[in-house]
């Protein structure tokens, strides 16, 4: 295994903040189903093949899709009587793009590609990984492309059954992708329509801390996909020789953008909305850390670990020396750390740089071996089997695969937490409440049982099916274990309703915890939270749409571009604050136009609460009463909150560089900010109330009064 390789392996899941604060909601396009006389051909046909079982690396190990591409049978010409051939299957992902005014959009590029969920920690080792090894990253290779022709109509053929990921691009249009999209023997074909607003771009430079502008650096821009779990999309440029890069045909959303500089020992990540310009990406030089790797039980060095640090503002990864000494380099005031090593238990910790330096005690673990079987008695060779342990996602999966008698050997494994072995076997399904808790178990018998299955029906108000409804089968807590596990071994799956607005899901792990969404164009989106696994059909009510446009304007009446309005109904997705960037997320989301307005179609009539942010003005929180049978408009009025300029001096009076937080002391929230060569950092519209404005040698209070305006400037000097 690569050191490369080892490292992807460290972040397989949600354990570190890094992941938490890094998820953002993103807007796509709905799929649209084939035609109706299409899907009854189709459907004529069942798709009973048994998707083939491949060893997986641990790369993969957190994709879900259990049904990668197969390749459709063929007959062989031989002299024996003709016999009936199975069709042939064509494979067709098709449909229109248009602008947003509705016209058809010629000569817009389609790529298809393999759709590949995986978690964003994964990818960010991934795509770090590969700068470290190689100056190029190669994209991956598109299973089709296509081109709209004059009527915006674009046809890409696919060699297979299989999930992937559609992205359109068209010059100066926002760039649309969908994902996944799944094809079957059941349903070969997928019709889409896309809709591209007028493209935003983000704009700016590289450089380190000193100044100086990094040239040739890769830097990438990922791109949450609404339906593909916690898969980011990349987009990758390369800073130009004054160190600018840009990416262009973006939509107005919050991205993550990534870049690391060949050599260098550290990375930066950073959260960042559409559009921007010249927007200054540092690197920073950050603090050196010198730690060791020590056995736990003899106090040994353990040289070649590979650890890995990330917080919010940088990253590194290194591997420890013949002494298990090594130096971190990183920006910030504390990190995750995780260290990975074949022969112990993967190391996961929070550190505070102030407690440097540092000894990582690891843990030698024990190596489970076992066996795979059906509640037949029939081994199951041939698939990936994954050991998962406790929340602590990062350091608990580890995956092998068993042989032709059933039996794997996986680990090491810490047994002194909870685990459960996870056998990824299409239309079978582990005991999930089988921990493994001893060293005496380590010869475990994993028997599976046949997959649940999962009925329901979509209905409206008046009792009536609701036709071609999408039914997405997700989770409502994903923090759990068997919620995780879940998810390594399906994933969240899809169906749409059939003429009696029946839909089902045949291949189901039961638990609880399961949450229903249904979307179709004439109806509100619906959520069910189902709590204890059902054992009867389960019934979803579809309640007729409304719509609610609006204007949101600044106390002059002028309207506000590129503000954010969520909304949220009872019983709808919520909306929730992000502890780390402080924006909103969730609900159902617009974005003002040029004007200030707002449309946002499919919502439920009754109650809602509107939350709207336009930095630099203040948020705002509404609530309305939308009607079925009125026109509902809403009119937001923001007004700005006082931004605050803080200078940092040394001794002698000269600026300072370093790190800035402001604290309200009302609602304890933070905002951190890192001060410019001129030792000025600057936080916008604060509302009014108390705050303290704290740097690691100086802090001071002030107030924001309601009737505040302008700039305020606090000077912060060490005998502060």
């Amino acid at each position: 295994m690569s050191k490369r390789s080892a490292a992807i392996g460290l972040l397989l899941a949600s354990g570190m903040a890094i992941v938490l604060w890094l998820i953002f909601a993103v807007d796509s396009p709905r799929p649209l189903r084939p035609a109706a006389d299409e899907r009854a051909a189709a459907s004529n046909e069942a798709d009973d093949s048994t998707p083939t079982q491949t060893d997986t690396s641990p790369d993969d190990a957190d994709s879900t899709d259990p049904e990668s591409a197969n390749t459709t049978a063929t007959a062989e010409s031989t002299d024996e009587p003709a016999t009936e051939k199975e069709p042939k299957f064509e494979f067709l992902i098709e449909g229109q793009v248009f602008s947003d005014t509705g016209a058809a959009l010629r000569g817009a590029q389609v790529r298809v590609i393999p759709f590949r969920r995986l978690m964003f920690s994964h990818q960010v080792l991934d795509l770090f990984g590969n700068l470290q090894e190689k100056e190029e990253t190669a994209d991956e290779p598109p299973a089709a492309t296509a081109e709209s022709d004059a009527s915006g109509w674009f046809r890409a053929a696919l060699p297979g059954p299989g999930r992937y990921l559609v992205e359109v691009t068209a010059r100066n249009h926002t760039r649309a992708i969908e994902a996944p999209i799944k094809l079957s023997k059941g349903e070969p074909h997928s019709v889409l329509f896309f809709h591209l607003p007028p493209g935003r771009a983000i704009r700016g430079f590289l450089e380190t801390e000193a100044g100086r502008r990094l040239s040739g650096v890769p830097v990438f821009l990922l791109e949450k996909l609404e339906r593909g779990g916690r898969t980011y999309h990349p987009h990758r440029v390369t800073t130009g020789g004054a160190g600018d890069f840009a990416f262009e045909g973006l939509a107005a959303r919050s991205y993550i953008l990534m870049a690391k500089p060949m050599g260098s020992p550290g990375g930066i990540i950073r959260s960042i909305v559409a559009p921007e310009d010249d927007v200054i990406v540092t690197i920073p030089d950050g603090n050196e850390l010198e730690a060791q790797v020590v056995d736990a039980q003899t106090r040994e060095p353990i040289p070649g670990a590979t650890v890995t640090a990330l917080n919010p503002v940088s990253y590194d990864q290194i591997e420890s020396d013949g002494q298990g000494s090594l130096a971190l380099l990183l920006g910030g005031e504390d990190a995750d750390v995780v260290i990975h090593h074949p022969d112990y238990v993967t190391f996961e910790q929070r550190i505070d740089f102030d407690s440097a330096p540092f000894t990582f005690a690891m843990q030698s673990g024990a190596r489970l071996r076992g066996r795979v079987m059906r509640d037949d008695g029939s081994t199951v060779s041939g698939v990936q089997v994954c050991l998962m342990q406790d929340a602590n996602f990062l350091s608990a999966i580890r995956t092998a695969t068993t042989d032709q008698h059933g039996a794997f050997e996986i680990g090491p494994a810490q047994l002194s937490r909870p685990a459960v072995i996870l056998p990824r076997v299409p239309g079978w399904v582990p005991e999930l409440s089988t921990a493994v808790r001893s060293a005496g178990d380590s010869d475990v018998l994993v028997q599976l049982q046949p997959a649940s299955k999962l009925v329901g029906q979509v209905i409206d108000s008046d009792g009536n099916p609701v036709i071609d409804a999408w039914v997405r089968l997700g989770f409502g807590s994903g923090d759990s274990l068997p919620a995780r596990a879940v998810r390594w071994l399906r994933g969240e799956q899809e169906a749409w309703t059939d003429t009696n607005g029946v839909f089902r899901f045949d291949d189901v792990v039961p638990m609880p915890g399961y949450r229903l969404e249904v979307q179709h164009p004439d109806f509100a989106d619906s959520f069910r939270d189902l709590g204890a696994f059902p054992d009867a059909p389960v019934m979803v009510r579809a309640n007729g749409g409304t719509t609610l446009e609006g204007r949101v304007t600044d106390d002059q009446g002028e309207g506000i571009a590129s503000a954010l309005v969520f909304v949220q109904w009872p019983g709808g997705p919520p909306v929730q604050r992000n502890r780390r960037t402080q924006m909103f997320e969730g609900g159902v989301r617009a974005l003002t136009g040029f004007d200030g307005k707002f449309f946002v179609g499919q919502l439920p009539a009754g109650p809602v609460t509107v939350y709207v942010q336009g930095p630099p003005y203040l948020e705002k929180q509404v609530k309305a009463m939308l009607s079925a049978d009125e026109p509902n408009e809403l009119q937001v009025t923001l007004i700005r909150g006082q931004d605050v300029r803080v200078r940092l001096f040394d001794e002698e009076g000269n600026p300072e560089f370093g790190e800035v937080e402001v604290l309200s002391l009302g609602n304890f929230r933070r905002r951190r900010g890192r001060t410019d060569a001129d030792g000025i950092a600057v936080f916008t519209s604060l509302p009014p109330g108390s705050y303290q404005v704290r740097t690691a040698f100086a802090t001071a209070q002030f107030s924001v009064s309601n009737d505040a305006s302008g700039v305020r400037q606090i000077d912060l000097r060490p005998e502060q």
